[in-house]
């Protein structure tokens, strides 16, 4: 997983789909390794903010990580407001 936050880091994008892709039907992109999946979204910046990690053992990931993915989104988001207004 290094090597491929390294290559986004340098080159901006991964560009292999086997590695790093969009998540179909959300706003959210994936690192992918073996079964190793870690669901991220960008910030203005060029920012990746990487939500958690899980193993996948199905086909399809589970509507509930992608369900905790969000709500991690949301609580950062609403964690970063406050701290800008104190």
């Amino acid at each position: 997983m290094l090597r491929l936050f390294n290559k986004l880091g340098e080159q901006g994008w991964i560009a292999n789909k086997e590695h790093f892709k969009k998540i179909e039907g959300t706003e959210f992109f994936e690192f992918k390794n073996f079964q190793i999946r870690m669901p991220c979204y960008f910030l203005p910046g060029n920012l990746v903010v990487i939500t958690h990690g899980f193993r996948k053992k199905g086909e399809r990931i589970p509507p509930s990580e992608i369900d905790r993915a969000a709500r991690i989104k949301e609580e950062d988001i609403v964690r970063s407001q406050n701290q800008r207004e104190e």
